[in-house]
C-alpha cells in the first residue's frame, strides 16, 4: 500500500482487512481469507493475546 500511495507501484495484491486510501481502489477479489486459531483450551486467551502481540505480517 505504502508503494502505492508515493507512485512507486501501479497495482499490488493486498490481504482483504487493507485499508484503501483516495485514489486507490480494489480491481477484484482473489479469494476468501481464513484465520484458524488453535490453542489448548486452559491456554486459550493467552495464547491468542501473545500472537497478537508478537507476530507482525509486513
Amino acid at each position: 500500500m505504502e508503494k502505492l500511495n508515493q507512485g512507486l507501484a501501479d497495482i499490488a495484491l493486498l490481504q482483504n482487512d487493507i485499508v484503501g486510501n483516495e485514489g486507490v481502489r480494489a480491481v477484484a477479489k482473489l479469494y476468501s481469507e481464513v484465520l484458524h486459531v488453535i490453542a489448548r483450551e486452559k491456554n486459550l486467551k493467552t495464547s491468542f493475546s501473545r500472537a497478537i502481540k508478537v507476530f507482525k505480517i509486513n
